[in-house]
């Protein structure tokens, strides 16, 4: 790699322009069981959570991500387990996932805002050309401020064996937001 070009930015992360969906249900857990790891506990029913985010700055440029979370407990607190991200920045894509475990992909999100009307809609393709999820929404009110995050996020790291002499396996689960790992 480079000296000159790393593959993430150290800069303090500061987004401005920032435009935000998020749309929350309920599905069965035996619809996403197979996608959390064994030491995460799901509710019958876990909240879900898509999110579709349009950064006009940030310390890697401009993008666009979508996010898919489910809602899982972890040593008795609430935490938004990430499933999956879908990025169309590279630079964001090697920050996040390699630094702090994100599931980051490569991908491309939309959200369109119409003159004239208060529809918003939206979409992420993955592969490109391919839509795996869109929504159209018609806000009540705009908000200026976002609220606060309501609990932390996790990820799943994991730290495969490169040779048949090195350690095993080794997973680990970071907390994001706090800046500590979750034992």
């Amino acid at each position: 790699m480079p000296t000159f070009t790393p593959a993430y930015s150290r800069a303090r992360g500061i987004f401005t322009n920032t435009t935000a969906v998020g749309i929350s249900y309920r599905v069965a857990a035996s619809q996403v069981a197979h996608l959390v790891p064994d030491v995460l506990e799901l509710a019958e029913e876990p909240l879900m959570t898509s999110l579709f985010l349009s950064y006009g700055m940030s310390p890697v440029g401009s993008y666009t991500e979508y996010a898919h979370q489910v809602e899982a407990t972890y040593k008795g607190s609430k935490f938004h387990y990430n499933l999956l991200f879908i990025l169309d920045n590279d630079a964001a894509i090697f920050a996040g996932r390699e630094l702090l475990g994100f599931p980051k992909v490569l991908g491309k999100s939309v959200i369109q805002e119409f003159t004239g009307t208060r529809l918003v809609t939206g979409s992420t393709e993955r592969p490109a050309g391919r839509k795996m999820v869109e929504f159209e929404f018609v806000p009540e009110k705009l908000a200026t401020d976002a609220p606060p995050p309501d609990r932390w996020m996790l990820n799943l790291r994991n730290i495969p064996v490169t040779s048949r002499w090195s350690a095993p396996n080794r997973s680990r689960i970071p907390s994001c937001g706090s800046g500590n790992e979750v034992r």
